[in-house]
């Protein structure tokens, strides 16, 4: 973790904290779960409401630092992969702003304006 940059430890922080809460309250080793208890936690984030890109980060997050009892990190095992294609079919993720302006109309005014070189800036 002191490789992660301040952005980084910042964005897994919150997670981290959850995974660490969701395995005390089950008894389990946060460090090196079960495939089955890390499906688990990152389904209850998803009934939590939260967003496909959350829940990504989440499994980014528990993948920085986990190792699986095979030795695979979380974000390979084919399971985890399987869970979050789910999850994003069923939450795909939004773009960032609802509209957007229509280049072609934008484009067919400024072409109008002539001639280019007579035009000031403003």
């Amino acid at each position: 973790m002191a490789s992660w940059r301040d952005g980084t430890k910042k964005q897994y922080s919150t997670y981290i904290t959850k995974w660490q809460k969701f395995c005390n309250q089950r008894q389990i080793s946060h460090i090196q779960p079960s495939v089955v208890s890390v499906l688990d936690f990152l389904t209850l984030l998803y009934q939590q409401g939260l967003t496909y890109s959350a829940i990504n980060t989440a499994r980014s997050a528990l993948s920085s630092y986990i190792t699986l009892e095979n030795g695979t990190f979380v974000g390979k095992h084919p399971l985890v992969s399987q869970l979050m294609k789910g999850i994003f079919q069923e939450k795909p993720p939004r773009p960032k702003y609802p509209e957007i302006y229509d280049v072609s109309i934008v484009l067919s005014y400024l072409q109008s304006l002539s001639p280019v070189d007579k035009l000031s800036l403003k």
